[in-house]
């Protein structure tokens, strides 16, 4: 075989591999392929390279293992290394492969950086100075919008209505909701738009807006 022959069915071959080659090619790649042996080799390791690019897609991260399968990455550093190898090949060879070999890479890259991230911070649990016979705790977490703001309070009058706001460092304010106490004892979910880094006091206020509980957070 030429090596014109070859750089022309390696196109193909290409295009095989990602599912667009004609179907009216298909005879005669097979016919190639069968005294290529060079050719056969190539087809192998682009198809070793399709294979593999779903061990690193982001649908099978749902639980991000510990390390990443050793097969992707010889997989992948295998076909970069075959990329470069063949550089002076057809430009259409070039870029098909070439965009397997980065759609690989990057999936690896996601797979590392999702095993990698750390779990989320533990909430920070705040005592509110409140009035004798209520006892008041909140807990603060990040979120994606700011903070998660969990209330457990007891000793409040049933049927009262309160609202927290936070105020921030830098001195302003930030409403986290209103609840209505229901029981003797009772947990409130609210949220603020502010991290819980930036949060240096909370407030509780009734329906009349006198404060009734506060903290400072460390």
């Amino acid at each position: 075989m030429s090596d014109v022959d070859c750089m022309r069915w390696r196109g193909e071959i290409a295009l095989e591999t990602v599912g667009q080659l004609d179907a009216a090619l298909e005879l005669g790649l097979r016919s190639h392929l069968e005294g290529c042996a060079d050719c056969r080799a190539e087809a192998a390791d682009l198809k070793m390279v399709g294979d593999a690019l779903p061990l690193g897609s982001i649908s099978s991260l749902a639980d991000p293992p510990n390390e990443i399968p050793s097969e992707l990455d010889e997989l992948v550093l295998g076909a970069m290394r075959s990329a470069a190898a063949t550089d002076r090949r057809q430009r259409r060879y070039r870029s098909i492969v070439g965009g397997l070999v980065a759609v690989g890479v990057a999936a690896s890259a996601v797979a590392i950086v999702l095993a990698a991230t750390p779990p989320s911070a533990p909430g920070q649990t705040v005592a509110l100075k409140a009035p004798p016979g209520v006892a008041a705790t909140v807990t603060l977490s990040p979120s994606s919008t700011g903070s998660d703001v969990v209330l457990h309070e007891s000793g409040q009058p049933i049927g009262g209505d309160y609202q927290m706001s936070m105020q921030t460092s830098s001195g302003t304010w930030w409403q986290a909701g209103s609840y209505r106490i229901t029981g003797t004892s009772m947990t409130a979910t609210l949220s603020c738009a502010v991290a819980p880094r930036d949060i240096s006091r909370i407030w509780v206020r009734d329906h009349a807006g006198r404060i009734v509980m506060h903290a400072y957070v460390s």
